[in-house]
């Protein structure tokens, strides 16, 4: 199999708390593989079980085939993972970061000095190499602590959101790392947002999750050979109750905004004729018809009858 990670009907509950109920992907080798959720969803849970770092309730976890309880020490050999927080000594500079965690990690003292100047070239923070870490903005701390993970030169490669609280500038210079290091180097990513654009724009496949399961998981073209190419947008002049009363007629996927006079409406494209004769039949006033590729927000509403960002509301 291609499948560097496979994750089947994973659970893990906190005390009353389910985290996880039942998540299931795979991602293939030298993929970039969003992992994409509201806040709460179960992401970090997720990662830190992949990581051998919490051990799941229920379901297995495979890392290159290995178990991640049964062969924790060789999947940790196989892995490099950064978390939300900055796990950086502030009182060394940067370089000084880079050496002590090559020799925490075993690396020979004859590589180290030649790895560490590669990472600082690589990741273009020659000219903080010799700056104390408490004197970075947040944006460099996290550049560093990317950099750091590539001392050991790991295949596959975890990031929990990586870019959160990042101006756009910084979000960007990490995305176009991980896209180098991606093509160049066959590296794997699995990377967990909650940023739908980041997730559209950077990965080639992606899973879905809400609260602690899987609803949705594959690539982009998965999604719209299953769901439609494209979604049709749709606004009238027609009560709330009135809308609902025709998408629901139609059985079409649809979100309505109650307080607005108009339908958002999520059409199959071979949907939209009836939508539109009925809409014709009924003469309703269109506002706005506008089509539009299928999106991610699309599927996470499709697949959980939500939108995406209503679903935080349930976090």
């Amino acid at each position: 199999s291609n499948d560097i990670i496979i994750v089947e009907n994973l659970a893990k509950k906190y005390k009353n708390i389910m985290a996880l109920e039942n998540i299931n992907l795979r991602v293939m080798k030298k993929d970039i593989h969003g992992f994409l959720g509201p806040n709460g969803a179960g992401k970090t849970t997720t990662i830190k079980i992949l990581a051998t770092l919490l051990y799941p309730d229920r379901g297995k976890a495979y890392i290159e085939g290995f178990d991640v309880v049964k062969d924790y020490k060789r999947v940790r050999e196989l892995i490099g993972v950064l978390f939300q927080g900055i796990s950086l000594d502030e009182m060394l500079t940067v370089e000084e970061n880079l050496y002590l965690y090559g020799k925490i990690h075993g690396v020979k003292s004859s590589e180290l000095k030649k790895k560490v100047s590669e990472v600082l070239s690589r990741f273009n923070i020659e000219s903080l190499k010799g700056r104390f870490v408490r004197t970075l903005s947040l944006g460099q701390k996290r550049l560093v602590q990317l950099a750091r993970l590539f001392i050991l030169d790991r295949d596959i490669i975890m990031l929990d959101e990586p870019t959160a609280n990042l101006d756009p500038h910084m979000r960007k210079t990490v995305w176009e790392i991980i896209r180098e290091l991606n093509k160049k180097e066959g590296k794997t990513f699995f990377i967990s947002t909650h940023y739908i654009h980041e997730a559209e724009f950077l990965c080639n496949s992606v899973t879905i999750i809400n609260r602690g399961i899987t609803v949705a998981s594959g690539k982009p073209v998965d999604f719209k050979n299953k769901i439609g190419m494209f979604s049709l947008e749709i606004s009238t002049f027609k009560s709330y109750e009135d809308n609902k009363r025709i998408l629901e007629d139609l059985k079409i996927h649809y979100n309505i905004k109650e307080g607005y006079a108009t339908i958002t409406s999520i059409v199959l494209i071979s949907n939209a004729e009836d939508l539109l004769r009925r809409i014709a039949l009924e003469n309703i006033m269109l506002g706005n018809f506008n089509i539009r590729p299928l999106s991610l927000e699309d599927v996470f509403l499709i697949s959980t009858g939500k939108s995406y960002w209503e679903a935080w509301k349930y976090e």
